[in-house]
């Protein structure tokens, strides 16, 4: 488990090395390369470096050649990031080996999808990142990784990748890969809930094994009502209860949400056209006599 952890932290730490640097040393080579000016003691010493930043520069080229880039995507990824790092806070650093099992799944399946109807020009669409994190922000924090696994590559396989790619899915792949693994596997999605740490620093100095997580145990909000208890409405709006990844804290979801529609990301009737379904839907079955959880 601690060899598994510590490859997953490096893959992620290296990748993202890699992306953020690309730009500096693309920079760095071209100077390196066009500066004639140098004397001859030192020529060959800076002939050989910029010949080594070529080389890594290179390199990330074509690393870049396998992805297409989208900012929207990247803002959909910033307005994510404050319900990730609360996650980490809430279930510990466990969050983090999850989401770099399900992304570097995710990888594979979308580019052998793409390599499949596209071959040599297959290229994996940023989407795939908001895909991996929004999957992975549903998932319970004692999920087994190979149930997220399972997940991750359906998703990808059957709800994006079979009906072409990026922009011609009609199903969102998150949530195709999570409605199987409810539905195939509902004791690992539903039974157990592991206590969210309290006070400072919170999960932040914690790392929990999957069995470990179990063990700690907890009622989710939904649970506690069908009881006949309540919850403290401030516990629900700021997230400090048992659930799901991402799915706690309302006020960051919110927070998320606003950020979307300031910078014209999301739309505000795709927004409020699913709120006033889901409110429709659910008077429906309320009238029903459909009143249990």
């Amino acid at each position: 488990m601690q060899v598994g952890f510590i490859f997953d932290i490096q893959f992620t730490i290296d990748f993202c090395s890699a992306i953020l640097l690309d730009r500096l040393v693309m920079i760095r080579a071209k100077l390196l390369v066009r500066n004639m000016r140098l004397s001859d003691s030192l020529k060959g010493y800076k002939t050989k470096t910029s010949v080594q930043y070529v080389q890594y520069g290179g390199l990330m080229i074509q690393i870049k050649n396998y992805f297409l880039k989208q900012k929207i995507m990247t803002k959909v990824l910033i307005s994510l990031l404050p319900i990730l790092l609360f996650s980490i806070y809430l279930f510990g650093w466990r969050v983090l080996t999850v989401l770099a099992v399900v992304t570097a799944a995710g990888l594979i399946s979308e580019y052998g999808m793409m390599w499949l109807i596209n071959g040599s020009k297959a290229k994996i669409s940023e989407a795939l990142f908001v895909t991996c994190l929004l999957f992975t922000l549903t998932l319970p924090p004692a999920v087994p990784y190979w149930v997220a696994i399972i997940g991750i590559v359906f998703g990808i396989v059957f709800g994006k990748g079979m009906f072409g790619g990026f922009g011609k899915n009609i199903f969102n792949p998150a949530l195709v890969g999570r409605s199987l693994i409810f539905i195939s596997f509902p004791a690992y999605m539903t039974v157990n809930w592991t206590e969210p740490f309290q006070g400072f620093p919170g999960g932040f100095s914690r790392f929990i094994r999957g069995t470990e997580a179990d063990a700690v145990s907890a009622a989710t909000p939904i649970g506690i009502t069908a009881s006949g208890e309540t919850v403290p409405w401030l516990d629900l709006f700021s997230g400090r209860t048992a659930g799901s990844l991402g799915e706690t804290s309302a006020v960051l979801i919110l927070a998320a949400a606003v950020y979307l529609l300031v910078t014209k990301t999301a739309s505000w009737r795709i927004m409020l056209s699913c709120i006033l379904s889901f409110s429709a839907l659910s008077l429906i079955l309320y009238l029903a006599g459909q009143t249990s959880v």
